[in-house]
C-alpha cells in the first residue's frame, strides 16, 4: 500500500510538471485517467485497512476488493469494533492457551484421624497398652528399648482423609486442528447477523492460514441446500470472500450441515480432531434422538462443536461444547 501511495504522489508531481507544457489532449486525458485510477485504488485500500489488517496474508487484490466493495466497509467495521469476534479468533488460534484458572475448592488431604488397625513402628504416642507394661519390669525394659530402636513396637495405625480449603488449577482445552464451519444463510440471517458471520470467518481463515491449518466452509439453508468451499494453506481468503457472498435465503435445516461436517471429519484424514463451528442466528433445533446420535458421533470422531449465535442471547443446548454470542 505504501508503494501504491508513492506511485500516486509521483504521478501527481509529474502531472504538475507538465501543466505548462503543450501536450496532446489524448495524452492529457490518459494521464488524468491514470491518476484517477491510482486515487481510486488508494481510497479502496484505505477503506479496507481494518479488513486487510485482520486478514494479514490474505493477498486481496484490488479486483477482489472492488468486486466486493459494498461489503468492504461494513466488514471492516465489524473486524475493527466487534470485541467478541476478536476474542473468538484469538481462541481459535493454535497459539492460544488459556491462563490457568484458579478456583477455590475443598481439597482432600491425608490425615490421621481414624484407627485402621495396628502395625509395628516407633511411634511412642500411639503405643498399645501391652507394650507399656514392659517398662514396669527391669528385665523387660531392655527388650522395650530394643524394639523401639528396631521400630518394632506394636502401635495403633491411624489413617483418614480431611477436606481443606485451597486452590485448584484448571487448564482449558487448546484448539490445534482444522475447522469445519457451517454457516446458516437462511432468510433470518440477512443483514447484520450474516455480516458478523462473514467477518468472523474471514478473520478465522486468516489465523488458520498463518498456522497452515485447513478450513472447510459449508453454507446451508433448508433441507438438502449445501454449498462448500475448502481453503487450504496454499490458497488465500480472497476466494472465501467471494464465496461468502452466496446464500439460500429460505428456511433452516440444522441436521443436514451437521451430518455433512461429521462426514468431512470422518472421511478426510487431515480433519481428524477438527472443530465444528455452527454459525446461526438462533437456537439450533434438533430432536432428542438426533442429539443422542450426534453425541455418539462426536465421541467416535473425537471432535468438538462450538455454536456461534449472530443474534439474540446466549442459550444452552445439549450438543455444543461452547456457545458464543457475537
Amino acid at each position: 500500500m505504501a508503494a501504491l501511495r508513492a506511485e500516486l504522489a509521483e504521478c501527481k508531481a509529474y502531472e504538475a510538471e507538465l501543466v505548462d507544457e503543450e501536450l496532446p489532449a489524448e495524452v492529457r486525458k490518459k494521464l488524468a485517467g491514470y491518476g484517477q485510477l491510482l486515487g481510486g485504488i488508494d481510497t479502496t485500500y484505505e477503506k479496507a485497512k481494518p479488513l486487510l489488517t485482520a486478514c494479514a496474508g490474505a493477498n486481496f487484490s484490488y479486483h477482489d476488493l472492488k468486486l466486493c466493495r459494498d461489503d468492504i466497509e461494513p466488514l471492516a467495521r465489524q473486524l475493527e469494533q466487534n470485541r467478541v469476534i476478536k476474542e473468538l479468533v484469538h481462541k481459535m488460534g493454535r497459539a492460544y492457551i488459556s491462563e490457568e484458572k484458579k478456583k477455590q475448592a475443598r481439597i482432600p488431604k491425608a490425615s490421621k484421624s481414624e484407627v485402621h488397625g495396628t502395625h509395628r513402628s516407633d511411634d511412642l504416642a500411639r503405643l498399645l497398652p501391652t507394650e507399656l507394661v514392659n517398662l514396669e519390669d527391669e528385665a523387660l525394659e531392655t527388650l522395650f528399648y530394643a524394639r523401639f530402636l528396631e521400630q518394632n513396637l506394636m502401635t495403633y495405625e491411624l489413617q483418614g482423609v480431611s477436606l481443606t480449603q485451597g486452590e485448584q488449577l484448571e487448564l482449558e482445552k487448546k484448539r490445534t486442528g482444522p475447522v469445519v464451519a457451517c454457516l446458516d444463510t437462511s432468510g433470518s440471517m440477512s443483514g447484520v447477523p450474516l455480516l458478523k458471520a462473514r467477518a468472523l470467518l474471514l478473520a478465522v481463515s486468516a489465523i488458520l492460514q498463518q498456522e497452515a491449518r485447513s478450513l472447510h466452509v459449508v453454507l446451508f439453508g433448508d433441507n438438502g441446500e449445501l454449498r462448500e468451499y475448502v481453503m487450504h494453506e496454499e490458497n488465500s481468503a480472497a476466494g472465501l470472500l467471494h464465496f461468502l457472498r452466496q446464500g439460500f435465503g429460505g428456511g433452516t435445516d440444522f441436521e443436514t450441515p451437521l451430518n455433512r461436517a461429521c462426514e468431512i471429519i470422518r472421511d478426510a484424514k487431515a480433519y481428524e480432531k477438527a472443530d465444528i463451528l455452527m454459525i446461526s442466528d438462533g437456537d439450533c433445533v434438533l430432536s432428542d434422538d438426533y442429539i443422542e446420535h450426534l453425541q455418539t458421533r462426536k465421541k467416535i470422531l473425537d471432535c468438538s462443536i462450538y455454536s456461534v449465535l449472530c443474534h439474540g442471547q446466549r442459550v444452552t443446548d445439549r450438543f455444543s461444547d461452547e456457545v458464543v454470542v457475537l
